[in-house]
């Protein structure tokens, strides 16, 4: 009895193990043709995500194009405040009368007074 248990017990493990590479060759297979199949279907659809890639090139290009016209705008209008305030503190400077005074020394032959004056600047 106990060489006939050996060699249904050995039988039975070969049996386990020749299923188990089985599936493991399966496994194997089935991970080899998905990576083709999948190589093959990007390179199919290659053709067409070239188009798309186009798209978006040109998607980006025209967002650029509105980014720097938006910011081109936003620039002409801070430097047009910028002069708007400028002239509007040069005007209140010119518009802001001041008075020199001045004092001279001058013969007294003239009959004119030459002690002091007062002269208006722009």
């Amino acid at each position: 009895k106990q060489w006939y248990q050996r060699r249904v017990a050995i039988t039975a493990g070969t049996i386990l193990k020749a299923r188990e590479a089985a599936k493991l060759r399966t496994q194997q297979l089935d991970a080899k043709r998905r990576k083709l199949k999948e190589s093959l279907e990007s390179k199919e659809s290659g053709d067409t995500s070239g188009v798309s890639l186009q798209k978006a090139k040109r998607s980006l290009q025209e967002t650029i194009k509105k980014l720097q016209a938006e910011g081109e705008s936003l620039m002409r209008r801070e430097e047009e405040k910028l002069r708007e305030e400028f002239t509007a503190k040069t005007q209140f400077i010119i518009t802001d009368k001041a008075t020199l005074k001045l004092k001279w020394k001058c013969k007294k032959e003239k009959s004119t007074d030459c002690d002091s004056a007062l002269i208006p600047l722009l």
